[in-house]
């Protein structure tokens, strides 16, 4: 007579197999993240958004420098194009001032003119950076239908970026900047994964 199995010994094997499959879910998602990464830095905009991240007490954080040194190397490679450049993030927590005018001090300090600079100060994540972005470009005439915009982030955020974009009105390209160090890029995709799932469940709407 055959012994039944242990209600314990079943129990283990389905805690392995769910495991399993999260752990082969988080490996698409990275890839899926990863090979998103991509720049068309190449590619002509009729507008720049560079996306805000955290301010130290002393200016921008090395993660924010990155992605102001990445726009300022796409406007250097299109120097006959006078885009608007909108700088997008709110004042977080232990910041002195919003991301916004931290990064449009930055750009202005490194040569670029400050009437081309439009501050979006109201947005603490990245669905709201995009859908307040897209309003103040129609704020400036803008339609969206027929303006290609070029959006500034780092590399591993990119995949995110593109999809929100859409969702809030944007014909989107995007401009990528590394992390500084490699411990922040490994941080940062691991992190990157649970982030992409919940604003593909939860950040809906568009720019009106």
């Amino acid at each position: 007579m055959k012994k039944a199995k242990r209600p314990r010994s079943i129990f283990f094997r389905i805690v392995i197999a769910c495991l399993a499959i999260l752990l082969a879910g988080f490996c698409v998602l990275e890839a899926i993240i990863i090979t998103g990464g991509r720049s068309s830095k190449d590619q002509s905009g009729d507008a720049l958004i560079v996306l805000g991240a955290q301010v130290y007490h002393s200016g921008p954080s090395p993660v924010l420098k990155r992605r102001l040194q990445a726009a300022l190397d796409y406007i250097d490679a299109h120097p006959d194009e006078e885009f608007p450049i909108i700088v997008s993030g709110a004042q977080g927590q232990n910041e002195l001032e919003t991301e916004a005018h931290a990064m449009e001090t930055y750009l202005v300090s490194h040569g670029v003119d400050k009437a081309r600079i439009h501050q979006e100060d109201a947005s603490y994540n990245t669905y709201q950076n995009l859908e307040n972005s897209a309003k103040v470009l129609q704020s400036l005439g803008y339609d969206l239908a027929d303006t290609r915009v070029m959006i500034v982030s780092n590399n591993f955020h990119l995949t995110r970026v593109r999809m929100l974009a859409e969702r809030c009105g944007l014909n989107a390209g995007t401009v990528s900047a590394p992390m500084p160090e490699w411990t922040s890029t490994l941080f940062s995709y691991t992190r990157e994964a649970p982030a992409l799932v919940k604003s593909f469940l939860l950040d809906r709407g568009g720019a009106g």
